[in-house]
Formats: C-alpha cells, structure tokens, sequence
C-alpha cells in the first residue's frame, strides 16, 4: 500500500495511513492515481455515503425528521 498521510502530533508520529487513490474526471478517465487502482478491497466505513441513498430515496429520511446534520453522519 502507498503511505497516504502522516499525522504528527508534538512533532511525533500519531498515525500513518496508508491505501490507495484514483480521481475519475466526468468521462471515466483517470486524472490521479497512487499505487495499485486495481487492487480489491472492502469498502467498510467509506461506502457509508453510498449505502444511506436507498433510505434517502424511499422517504425514510423524511418520515424520520432527519436533518441535513443527522443525515451526514448517518
């Protein structure tokens, strides 16, 4: 995996992230990329902005009174 980010803290390491990054523009075309685009994962907490669209969709959001607030975090 690429080493994405480095967060210090004090001038110390607090974390490395590591993973992998493509940018599409509008026609598919790759306009950035870093390390292996076709290594296969599992989306895990970053599909989260993919999996509320179906309750969004069907109403749920409304029914509930979810606010914008709630609905990001969702």
């Amino acid at each position: 995996m690429e080493q994405l980010a480095v967060v210090t803290r004090n001038r110390y390491v607090e974390s490395i992230h590591q993973g992998y990054i493509c940018v599409v523009d509008s026609e598919g075309r790759i306009i950035y990329k870093k390390g292996d685009i076709n290594t296969q994962f599992f989306f895990r907490s970053s599909a989260k902005p993919i999996q509320i669209i179906p309750f969004i969709q069907s109403g749920g959001a409304k029914a509930m009174n979810y606010t914008p607030e709630e609905i990001a975090i969702g």
